[in-house]
């Protein structure tokens, strides 16, 4: 199944996070971003490409960013324009394709600095601004079969803990087996929940409990027991292999970024 659509990556957004600007053949199709902050740039940004081995970065493969409500900068070693891709627009590898082969090999240290204190979503959005600045980034937005996750309620009720605003987090409680050797802390809505399960289980996880809410994860298990029987055990949510459509972006050109 593909269904393309064109568009300019600039200003507005790239992701489930904001709507497209659509570009249709012969007129472009103008949608508001959801974001009031559409407009909003970083005071200041500078991307020096990185010479020689750099060892892969604290995060290995491509490298990663680093937010905080001043800005952006890459992790020692740098960080790839795959990657800076994929964090502007809260996208997992699965969800990206096409470009040179630079694309996920050069890096670059990128220090960007916002002019008032941002979220992370505001900061994706002057991200992606700066991607169609410096890089000359243009993409399309295509839907395409691939093998997946689907993340569903198991037999019992759900074991999740609620997250109100301004509500601290509810105590770390043991979860799982207690041998475990491997520890997961997260908070977020089951769809950040499955989003950012992704890579570790080989393919994308997408949410289909139709659950709403934000909601404090704690996982621990063993070799034994593993990640999967964790989440079945510990949250009651099971997961169900499908083959269903995915939203992607591919690259459709790209420039090594201008001088800062």
């Amino acid at each position: 199944m593909r269904n393309a659509q064109k568009f300019v990556f600039g200003l507005i957004g790239c992701s489930a996070l904001f709507v497209f600007l659509v570009m249709a053949t012969g007129s472009a199709q103008d949608a508001r971003a959801q974001s009031p902050d559409r407009t909003k740039q970083f005071n200041a940004a500078s991307i020096k490409p990185i010479t020689g081995d750099t060892g892969g970065g604290r995060m290995g493969g491509n490298g990663g960013l680093i937010f905080t409500p001043e800005g952006v900068t890459s992790t020692p070693g740098g960080v790839t324009a795959k990657r800076i891709i994929l964090e502007a627009c809260n996208l997992t590898e699965y969800e990206l394709s096409g470009g040179p082969r630079w694309l996920d090999s050069n890096r670059f240290e990128l220090k960007a600095k916002a002019e008032t204190p941002s979220d992370k979503n505001q900061l994706r959005l002057m991200l992606q601004a700066l991607l169609g600045e410096r890089f000359q980034l243009k993409i399309h937005h295509e839907m395409k079969d691939m093998p997946v996750f689907a993340l569903t309620v198991g037999k019992a009720k759900p074991k999740l803990f609620p997250i109100k605003e301004g509500d601290d987090d509810p105590p770390l409680v043991p979860l799982g087996s207690r041998n475990a050797t491997h520890h997961s802390i997260s908070r977020g809505t089951l769809q950040d929940f499955a989003h950012s399960i992704s890579t570790d289980m080989g393919r994308p996880v997408l949410d289909k409990t139709g659950i709403t809410g934000i909601y404090f994860y704690f996982l621990q298990w063993d070799e034994n027991e593993g990640f999967v029987a964790a989440v079945e055990e510990a949250l009651g949510l099971k997961f169900e292999s499908r083959r269903e459509p995915v939203k992607t972006l591919v690259v459709d050109q790209i420039e090594l970024p201008s001088a800062n």
